[in-house]
């Protein structure tokens, strides 16, 4: 029987050496105290946790073409780079202070993205044409580059950032956006799918944006959900 799970997670390891396992596709390594990790052996890897190592600044990818699934959350990790994994549909990096770089380059089969509390200061996600959904609240974003014609994303989160305009125009299956917190002067909405939830508080302009598009022409309730702030301003 050829090894395919590894689990060694919830120790207080500080340093691992894996070797060439080219059976094993999942790796359990969260909630310890390791300051590295190369995996660039693991060839058959399909889906890999190291969220929990508050010291691990160094993770290599290279070489993991069949990476699926990641979680590393909670680490020192600065620069994240998917350009070998190609594959990745699952990605998870809350409370990565130290994450600056994120590298998409062509990851067409990613769905669920989060990156909440980074140093991100640009996200480009726009040949992530599946992506279903994206938060990246609470971070220092003042760029962010949406598929295009996505019939895929509903749901987006990008609060508390320092975004000055936003389009979501062409999303046209979006039903929860929340943009609260930044600095947004222009929103372009489209024809969001049900309009089910918009929240933009927090913005310039006496709490407001200027709206542009069809969805929001009403204040209060939408099919009983209330909106979190009523529009007054339209263009």
């Amino acid at each position: 029987t050829k090894l395919k799970t590894i689990d060694i997670a919830n120790n207080h390891l500080k340093s691992v050496t894996l070797g060439t396992n080219t059976s094993v596709s999942t790796i359990y390594l969260q909630n310890n105290e390791l300051a590295s990790v190369d995996l660039s052996k693991e060839t058959s890897l399909v889906n890999l946790y190291v969220n929990g190592n508050k010291d691990l600044s160094s993770l290599n990818l290279s070489n993991c073409a069949k990476l699926t699934t990641l979680n590393a959350s909670g680490t020192k990790i600065s620069t994240l780079d998917f350009s070998s994994c190609p594959k990745v549909d699952q990605l998870i990096a809350d409370d990565c202070t130290s994450l600056s770089t994120l590298k998409l380059p062509s990851n067409p089969n990613l769905m669920i993205a989060s990156f909440n509390n980074t140093a991100l200061t640009s996200l480009d996600v726009s040949k992530c044409t599946n992506l279903n959904y994206l938060s990246c609240s609470n971070s220092k974003l003042t760029s962010l580059k949406l598929p295009s014609d996505s019939m895929a994303l509903t749901e987006l989160k990008c609060e508390n950032n320092r975004l000055n305009s936003l389009d979501v125009s062409t999303l046209y299956y979006l039903m929860n956006l929340s943009c609260s917190g930044n600095n947004i002067s222009e929103l372009k909405i489209g024809s969001m799918f049900l309009s089910a939830e918009l929240g933009i508080a927090g913005n310039i302009a006496d709490g407001n944006p200027t709206v542009s598009g069809n969805t929001v022409s009403y204040k209060g309730d939408y099919g009983g959900s209330e909106l979190y702030l009523k529009v007054d301003k339209f263009t």
